[in-house]
């Protein structure tokens, strides 16, 4: 229906533009994120949409999913995964480490800048070699 066909459109226009940024700009790309009344920043949405695209294509993400497990780009996206018990696992957390975690969405647009560069790399390279 309409309602479909709308969100839809705001999905494709949105993705477009993300392309635009990237390409252009990638230092300047920033998630439309959520906030509660209160202003506290809720990433999770988002990071759970970012990991549904990459099952789609989970072989082509492999490296940097292993990457992860050490630092790689993809970890500040990571965090905002929900994962069954982490809600208990970061509360006996120090509040030190609490505090960074909570801060870790300000991390995302820098960790989705390095994801455009090392996808571009790959192509790049995927592209010489068939030359």
């Amino acid at each position: 229906g309409e309602d479909g066909d709308a969100a839809l459109r705001a999905v494709l226009d949105r993705h477009a533009a993300v392309a635009r940024i990237l390409a252009a700009a990638p230092a300047s790309y920033a998630p439309l994120l959520m906030r509660t009344d209160e202003g506290v920043v809720l990433a999770q949405d988002w990071a759970a949409g970012f990991l549904a695209a990459v099952r789609l294509r989970r072989e082509a993400w492999r490296p940097l999913r292993e990457a992860a497990e050490t630092g790689g780009p993809l970890l500040p996206i990571l965090v905002h995964v929900p994962a069954p018990g982490i809600e208990d696992h970061i509360a006996a957390l120090p509040a030190r480490a609490r505090r960074h975690l909570a801060g870790a969405y300000h991390h995302i647009p820098t960790a989705v800048a390095a994801l455009h560069a090392l996808h571009r790399s790959a192509a790049e390279r995927r592209r010489s070699r068939r030359h």
